[in-house]
């Protein structure tokens, strides 16, 4: 399949279907992994010329203002493409993140930009770490490999390390916790 095959695959809302059944980001990327569409955008990514195209699709689709009643048409093929970009160019990734923390309405995309924008993937050294939640609820930290830590949702929690190591999240209500 070709560099411009691929990425009208996963702009499609039928690839946008599937991916959007992942639960958590560990689901989303072994998902993607195993798209077609996705390995070979990956294979192609080697190539300047379509690095270059993927860098300016993002920015583009960046553009795109959505209806502000629905998430973004194009949030999972944003994903998509940092996830790729950044296994590529970090630093072509880093303008890449910058462009998709500006868009509204984006889960996914945002999942993989933030981390890049912060500097590095989310970590810590600590095994577990909990930490008070507004009405009862915990977050509980604890390592594992495939995870990055939602800091759209989770700003408030400070990390004060320079260097972390991934994590997984948990969110618990009350009654979990005293179980």
């Amino acid at each position: 399949m070709s560099a411009n095959e691929a990425m009208i695959e996963i702009e499609s809302s039928v690839f946008a279907a599937r991916m959007n059944l992942a639960s958590d980001l560990w689901v989303f990327v072994r998902a993607a992994r195993d798209e077609r569409a996705v390995s070979d955008l990956l294979g192609h990514l080697r190539t300047r010329e379509t690095l270059e195209e993927v860098f300016q699709r993002i920015l583009e689709l960046a553009r795109t203002a959505p209806d502000v009643r629905y998430r973004h048409p194009f949030d999972t093929a944003l994903a998509i493409y940092m996830w790729l970009v950044e296994q590529t160019d970090r630093a072509v990734a880093g303008v890449a993140a910058e462009a998709i923390l500006g868009v509204p309405q984006t889960f996914w995309a945002r999942q993989f930009a933030t981390p890049i924008v912060a500097g590095s993937r989310i970590k810590t050294s600590a095994t577990t770490q909990d930490q008070n939640w507004p009405a009862g609820r915990v977050a509980k930290a604890s390592i594992a490999q495939d995870f990055v830590m939602d800091w759209t949702e989770l700003s408030h929690l400070v990390l004060e390390r320079s260097k972390f190591e991934r994590v997984r999240l948990f969110v618990l209500p009350s009654k979990a916790r005293a179980a």
